[in-house]
């Protein structure tokens, strides 16, 4: 089969957005702490956020991206997908974390995240057998699967699921969505599950579709 890749995805505000509404949204600034945070963690040498997957022990070689322009386009994923670091056969599972600034309740409240699309593959049930404190998606009409930057990977064969704790407050997208809103004990909890996750699927078993749920490329792309 070749080497194996795993790809870590954060999403980072899109340019228009930046633009628009200063200073930067507490949901970008949380995604790029994220992404500060699991690199650290996931450095070959760090001993941070450990559990039974040992450290810098790997069998699939791990990488994070940083997508912009969810929201005009999955501009980044798609420029991603045309440019990958490996080939695209070779990415084992695509795992996304966004907006996990804030807890939700229905969800579990501090420290629980959800998983977009879970009934459709296996990577769920496998990270909560080790421990991973995550549910399946609590909203499931609003579509996350499909909104995220996860989806065009998916669409490609690859498993590919966001985490979150999107919690639909009425701040999102607003000038009111102010870091003094962050509960970062929740997000550090979070940041740690992912890296734990991140681990767990490099070291462990691909996981795979359950038959019928791979969602498969659109005839004609949907409009954003």
């Amino acid at each position: 089969m070749g080497h194996r890749a795993l790809i870590v995805m954060m999403l980072v505000a899109s340019a228009p957005l930046s633009a628009q509404l200063k200073p930067v949204p507490a949901p970008s600034k949380a995604d790029r702490a994220n992404v500060e945070r699991l690199e650290r963690s996931l450095a070959p040498d760090s001993m941070e956020g450990r559990g039974t997957a040992k450290p810098g022990s790997t069998k699939a070689a791990r990488f994070l991206a940083n997508m912009a322009g969810e929201e005009t386009g999955l501009i980044g994923t798609n420029w991603f997908i045309a440019h990958p670091n490996v080939p695209l056969a070779q990415i084992v599972a695509g795992f996304e974390t966004e907006m996990i600034g804030r807890p939700d309740s229905l969800a579990g409240g501090p420290g629980t995240a959800w998983l977009t699309g879970y009934e459709r593959s296996t990577m769920g049930d496998m990270l909560k057998q080790y421990g991973i404190a995550i549910v399946p998606d609590i909203r499931p009409t609003q579509m996350i699967f499909t909104r995220s930057d996860n989806i065009d990977l998916a669409r490609r064969g690859i498993i590919a699921h966001t985490l979150s704790t999107f919690n639909r407050h009425t701040d999102y997208h607003q000038l009111s969505d102010e870091v003094d809103k962050v509960d970062f004990d929740h997000m550090t909890a979070v940041i740690h599950s992912g890296a734990e996750a991140v681990r767990y699927l490099a070291d462990g078993p691909k996981p795979e579709w359950h038959a019928g749920c791979s969602p498969q490329v659109p005839a004609t792309p949907p409009r954003r």
